[in-house]
């Protein structure tokens, strides 16, 4: 009788898959957490202190940034290559993220749909799906690691590839 394999010890064909299921629960921890600062930030900047929504929003998002970077170079990816060059990346990443954000935010706000605490809802919810997506495949990448459908990677994992000499 074959013995049972165990997704959790990382034994047997499941490996891949458990580690791949962990990294993507350590980032939605992380992004749950920046999520969370961010929509306490805007919300107590705009409610308490009676800052305009979108400068709010630019101040959270500042906030969840500083959160989200820390979290997930450290844990999810446990700290792969340069920070730098992630740090860079990842910038790069959260301004688009970010400046989409606020066009959906500047959107609902200007149609009148929703109350500015509220309408900053569905905007930062946009964030941690944009983030998730590149950082998986660019952001925490490690130095010299081929992607997928790269022709490094195509050269690479052949056989017969050998170096020049």
């Amino acid at each position: 009788m074959r013995p049972a394999i165990n997704p959790i010890n990382g034994a047997g064909p499941w490996r891949p898959l458990a580690q791949e299921v962990f990294m993507v629960g350590r980032f939605a921890i992380v992004g749950l957490v920046a999520t969370g600062v961010h929509m306490f930030t805007v919300w107590a900047l705009i409610e308490w202190r009676g800052v305009a929504p979108l400068r709010a929003n630019f101040a959270a998002f500042l906030a969840a940034f500083s959160v989200s970077f820390t979290g997930h170079y450290l844990w999810t990816f446990s700290a792969p290559g340069s920070s730098f060059r992630a740090l860079l990346r990842f910038l790069f990443v959260s301004v688009t993220a970010f400046l989409f954000n606020t066009v959906l935010l500047a959107f609902l706000l200007e149609e009148g749909w929703m109350s500015p605490p509220i309408a900053a809802v569905p905007a930062a919810g946009v964030v941690p799906v944009v983030t998730f997506l590149a950082s998986r495949v660019w952001v925490f990448r490690p130095m010299g690691q081929a992607q997928v459908g790269d022709k490094r990677a195509k050269d690479c994992s052949s056989p017969d590839s050998k170096s020049a000499p």
